[in-house]
């Protein structure tokens, strides 16, 4: 009876650990969240749903970067990197392929595939466009909340998304 007792605790335990290892979706939804994990999460909240990060530094004005890498063995696909400002999320930069934008855009997709998917703002130019200091460009949308890390593949003479940040949507942000 002792026995029984000790491996249903020690399965309920590692079922729960399985349990938390991914986000509920692989959805990210422009200006509100990635996976399910919200905007706005509290750091418990973001811990209870992912445990603890991978990596925590420290940023400018009292912000935290929290890391949550890929797992090679699956265990946990996330691939983030939070923005954590007065205990909230403030923004989420997905560097792995396994979470998907509207428009099928995931990391690894071509520039062009963005531009088109964003056509709109980009004919209105509500986008900002500037170099960072990874050796590529940032393409921003801020009044959906979205943004984009591209780099050129020189192997496939095309850029590639190789991060998708979610922010807070600014509805009436014009380009000045």
């Amino acid at each position: 009876m002792k026995k029984v007792i000790v491996y249903t605790v020690m399965f309920s335990i590692l079922l729960s650990a399985v349990a938390m290892a991914n986000l509920p979706t692989k959805d990210i939804v422009p200006g509100k969240s990635v996976g399910g994990l919200k905007l706005g999460a509290t750091v418990k909240q973001v811990k209870s749903m992912m445990g603890e990060p991978n990596k925590v530094e420290k940023g400018e004005d009292g912000q935290k970067y929290f890391t949550y890498d890929y797992d090679a063995d699956k265990q946990k696909e996330y691939g983030l990197l939070l923005t954590i400002e007065n205990d909230k999320v403030v923004s989420i930069f997905v560097y792995g392929d396994n979470f998907v934008a509207p428009g099928e855009i995931k990391v690894g997709v071509s520039s062009e595939k963005v531009m088109e998917k964003y056509k709109e703002q980009v004919a209105k130019k509500y986008y900002l466009m500037a170099e960072n200091d990874l050796g590529g460009l940032n393409i921003i949308f801020p009044r959906v909340g979205i943004g984009f890390m591209v780099k050129e593949d020189k192997g496939k003479n095309d850029e590639l998304v190789t991060c998708i940040m979610v922010l807070e949507a600014i509805p009436d942000w014009v380009n000045k």
